[in-house]
């Protein structure tokens, strides 16, 4: 069995969730920029950062969060993460967070698992996510929701 998983840069949560998981379930691989220096605990592929000082229309047109025109960065981060999809042929793929690689595995014939963040999260970029995944996991309790 072969898993991606999608770390998100940005945060803590992303990678705790990851080390707390991937001693439980064979075959994870971590997909990140957090760089090589930090430990998963698993196979990890480094992933290009994909920021952008002035991005041109970051949310193309209220439809994802973060698909900026003409970004080199972005374009890197995908096609890295679509050259893993092609090559390990995983059985799954976990998604802590970003809409945007969800879909990106979801169109490469993944099954797709979203990792949910607390809040109200119903705007359409969300909601496209949430309705594309095979299972959305909330790893907290009701009374942190």
């Amino acid at each position: 069995m072969t898993v991606g998983w999608y770390v998100h840069h940005h945060g803590a949560g992303h990678l705790a969730r990851l080390r707390a998981t991937a001693p439980h379930l064979p075959g994870v691989v971590a997909l990140s920029s957090l760089g090589d220096s930090v430990e998963t605990g698993c196979e990890h592929v480094a992933l290009p950062l994909d920021l952008a000082v002035r991005p041109a229309d970051p949310t193309a047109h209220g439809t994802l969060h973060w698909a900026p025109l003409g970004h080199a960065g972005l374009r890197a981060r995908m096609a890295r993460i679509a050259e893993w999809i092609a090559a390990a042929q995983p059985d799954a793929f976990v998604v802590d967070v970003s809409v945007e690689v969800a879909l990106l595995a979801r169109l490469h014939g993944c099954p797709v698992v979203v990792v949910a963040q607390r809040g109200r999260r119903d705007d359409p970029a969300h909601a496209l996510a949430y309705a594309q995944a095979a299972a959305v996991v909330a790893p907290w309790t009701a009374e942190t929701h």
